[in-house]
């Protein structure tokens, strides 16, 4: 038995889990992480992105980017991704993967049918934010974390993950 002393909100909803439509979407990446991938040998750059205005304000899209993998065309792709998401940010560089939280973006979104899984959301495109002044661009979530000297660089020099 827990004690609780919750007050129960008759206007507030669950949140749904299923995915959303199809579409383009106003979002900010809230979160960040290097990961490694499932079998050690590689290293995955987690990205957690925020829809931040329409219908679905407030839902979480995942992106997982194979920066570092044995599979040559994973990388690519996920080089290629970080590359765009840095270029419709206006950077020239990713020092650190916490630049990238809280400025706008939108994220060109497909439903993917997972065997596995069930429907789920996928990433298809990061295209530059032209949208409303007002949206808010504040991550909902973690704070601000400074960024480390021997983060991602551009320019031929060496990624964190290549040291």
């Amino acid at each position: 038995m827990a004690q609780l002393g919750y007050v129960v909100d008759p206007t507030l909803k669950e949140q749904s889990f299923e995915p959303i439509p199809a579409g383009e979407y106003p979002a900010i990446i809230t979160e960040s992480d290097l990961k490694p991938t499932k079998d050690g040998t590689g290293t995955i750059l987690a990205l957690k992105y925020e829809i931040v205005d329409g219908e679905y304000k407030g839902r979480g899209i995942y992106e997982n980017l194979n920066i570092k993998n044995k599979n040559t065309q994973a990388q690519q792709i996920a080089i290629n991704a970080l590359n765009e998401i840095g270029k419709v940010l206006g950077m020239k560089e990713i020092k650190d993967s916490v630049l990238l939280h809280g400025r706008p973006l939108v994220i060109k979104v497909k439903v993917k049918d997972d065997p596995t899984y069930g429907p789920k959301n996928e990433i298809k495109a990061h295209l530059p934010y032209e949208g409303k002044k007002g949206v808010s661009t504040v991550p909902s979530s973690s704070p601000p974390v400074a960024p480390s000297e021997d983060a991602p660089a551009a320019g031929g020099k060496k990624f964190q993950w290549e040291k």
